[in-house]
């Protein structure tokens, strides 16, 4: 088998490796699955080689197991920035990621299939729910592959000189005879601000009209909540933005977010309010009109005291993160590609300049001044 697996960043090289894979029912019905490769991953930017790795599920009742992952690579990570070294060892791809990947689809799998569950909004069919779930996974693959799928050297940086100012800008034109290219934007910054503090901010939609600019300082609430997986914190959404000039907005907001310490992650899409009330109807929706490009954030711990024990992973220390975008650009016109990588640079910087006071100005209002990662708003 061949594995290619990548964090939504160009200062994080993917990691491919080909190995063997044993798959084995041992007695008292626990199976194994036991992974090696067979080379040293020479042919990866990221020299990536598994030692004996895999995953073990021991039943414990019938509808219930215990799963235990075990994650040994020998890599060569001189292609990683600095800024993701601490984050490297045990985070983004590590065992812990797999066991919290495995419960998260386990969870929404059987959410998925659960006909009599309403969370929240107008009632979603069973086809419509199944419809905006896979389009949700869609999201996530389509950010991924955008922000971490291209060459190295497609990558140009166009602002700045230093991970904090650093803007990265990469384009590939679409083979499709549309004479169009997608734009990828991306950057990196540091947070002084815990992980749980970071994501729980971002997901609050009170503030997210001060930073996101698809909300523009118009109202944001949660119109449908499609499925949830382990927790509160794991679900698929839509959201609807009323705009702030008073205008009838039909902007609606497909929303994919998950908290895991390994690397949580909010990845979100505008899609029109027609095809929304298609899906839910529910309506027949060709996969061709419903073009995603998504905007996604990506968040991983730093520092704290999580690793001698007085806090859990998340609960304190720093957040780095992880900002992306898509631009479609049509080459109507010859200057049109310039001027849009100068608006995509901009837009990113103000992006960047306006989630960090945000976040930074509204931690002590949102929260306990004790140091409690305890909302008083959720």
């Amino acid at each position: 088998m061949t594995t290619e697996t990548v964090f939504p960043s160009p200062l994080v090289p993917s990691r491919k490796c080909t190995f063997l894979r044993c798959c084995r029912e041992l007695p008292g019905g626990a199976m194994v699955i036991v992974d090696m490769s067979l080379d040293d991953g020479g042919g990866s930017s990221f020299k990536c080689c598994k030692m004996p790795s895999g995953v073990l599920i021991q039943p414990i009742m019938a509808n219930s197991c215990k799963v235990t992952a075990i994650e040994h690579v020998r890599v060569v990570d001189t292609g990683l920035h600095e800024l993701y070294q601490p984050c490297l060892t045990g985070l983004m791809f590590g065992a812990r990621r797999w066991v919290e990947s495995m419960a998260r689809q386990s969870a929404r799998m059987r959410a998925l299939f659960d006909v009599n569950v309403n969370y929240s909004g107008r009632n979603v069919c069973p086809k419509g729910k199944k419809t905006l779930m896979k389009l949700a996974d869609s999201l996530v693959v389509s950010y991924a592959r955008s922000m971490a799928n291209l060459p190295v050297g497609a990558w140009t940086t166009l602002c700045g000189s230093g991970t904090e100012q650093d803007i990265k800008v990469a384009h590939k034109r679409n083979d499709d005879g549309s004479n169009t290219s997608v734009v990828s934007v991306s950057a990196s910054f540091h947070l002084p601000i815990p992980l749980r503090v970071t994501f729980d901010l971002l997901r609050n939609n009170v503030l997210r009209a001060k930073w996101d600019v698809l909300a523009s300082g118009g109202a944001v609430r949660e119109e449908n909540l499609v499925c949830k997986g382990t927790g509160s914190n794991d679900n698929v959404s839509i959201l609807h933005v009323k705009a702030a000039t008073g205008d009838k907005g039909n902007l609606m907001i497909l929303q994919n977010s998950w908290y895991d310490v390994s690397g949580s992650f909010i990845v979100y899409a505008p899609v029109d309010s027609m095809l929304i009330n298609r899906i839910i109807g529910p309506g027949d929706v060709a996969e061709g009109e419903l073009p995603l490009f998504p905007t996604g954030l990506a968040l991983l711990p730093v520092g704290g005291t999580a690793l001698q024990g007085q806090a859990p992973l998340g609960d304190d220390g720093e957040t780095i993160v992880t900002v992306g975008f898509q631009i479609l650009v049509r080459h109507a016109q010859d200057d049109v590609f310039s001027k849009t990588l100068q608006t995509a640079v901009a837009l990113m910087a103000d992006n960047i300049a306006t989630i960090k006071r945000t976040l930074i100005n509204s931690h002590p209002i949102f929260y306990r001044s004790s140091g409690s990662t305890a909302p008083f708003l959720n």
